[in-house]
């Protein structure tokens, strides 16, 4: 995780909101979006989906699905998308606004308990940056670690700091990470 971590400003944002969120709130299992109708309704306490809806058709539907699954007051922790490069394509459809997640929850039965933004412009660029150097010389063993390394000092962490000192978050935020409880179906 400490590695996977740092290997571009993107991760360490996403770590940085997502894991105090997920400690406070889950306890449970990941299941396949796109295979849910054999599982019988309302028969989980909590659903994870984590920057998988910017990979589905009709986002609505999935979550719906979700929705479907688990027990009234049942908790979907989520994460999606908002500045991100094309990727995984052709099943690359969307980028949400934390006003689009919202409606897509509450269109389904979910309250918001809360969302947050991850990351900001500097964090997005400096993401591409580190892909781009790691991946060049991933193969290489010798050198792997030192580029590694270098860019932990260079880009991820100076990317990081710079957005949390400098940066509009509500304006430029990486990716939003929520969590959302199901209500009853009379609310």
């Amino acid at each position: 995780m400490r590695i996977r971590r740092l290997f571009s400003p993107a991760q360490l944002c996403l770590d940085k909101v997502f894991t105090p969120l997920v400690s406070r709130y889950l306890q449970g299992l990941c299941l396949d979006i796109h295979n849910m109708d054999a599982i019988p309704s309302e028969r989980f306490d909590c659903a994870i989906c984590l920057e998988v809806l910017e990979h589905v058709s009709n986002p609505f539907i999935a979550v719906a699905q979700i929705s479907r699954l688990l027990k009234t007051d049942g908790l979907l922790i989520l994460s999606v998308p908002h500045l991100s490069r094309v990727h995984e394509a052709p099943h690359d459809y969307f980028r949400y606004t934390q006003y689009g997640i919202r409606s897509i929850l509450e269109s389904n039965g979910f309250e918001v308990l809360e969302m947050k933004p991850t990351g900001a412009l500097f964090s997005f660029l400096g993401h591409q940056w580190s892909l781009a150097i790691n991946s060049l010389f991933w193969s290489v063993p010798v050198i792997r670690w030192a580029v590694f390394g270098i860019n932990v000092v260079v880009c991820v962490y100076p990317s990081y700091l710079i957005d949390r000192l400098l940066s509009k978050v509500d304006l430029f935020p990486l990716s939003h990470v929520c969590v959302a409880r199901k209500k009853a179906a009379s609310q």
